[in-house]
């Protein structure tokens, strides 16, 4: 698997419709192209999926007691 398709795992739904219209104007005013573009869209919204999932992990364990 290569950092592209990594990247494009977070874009399923709504995420994939806006990486879709935000990836053409970005890459015409940068030098990525609109995959690299998606990819990083996707990569940020899936690094932001797993922070909440880890917050809300912790949160359990230090409720539970099972952290200190």
């Amino acid at each position: 698997m290569n950092v592209n398709e990594m990247g494009k795992v977070g874009l399923g739904g709504w995420r994939g419709r806006a990486a879709d219209v935000v990836a053409r104007p970005i890459a015409e005013r940068s030098r990525f192209d609109e995959d690299e573009i998606k990819a990083i869209i996707g990569a940020i919204f899936l690094a932001y999926t797993i922070y909440r999932l880890v917050r809300a992990l912790y949160r359990a364990a230090k409720t539970e007691r099972i952290i200190d």
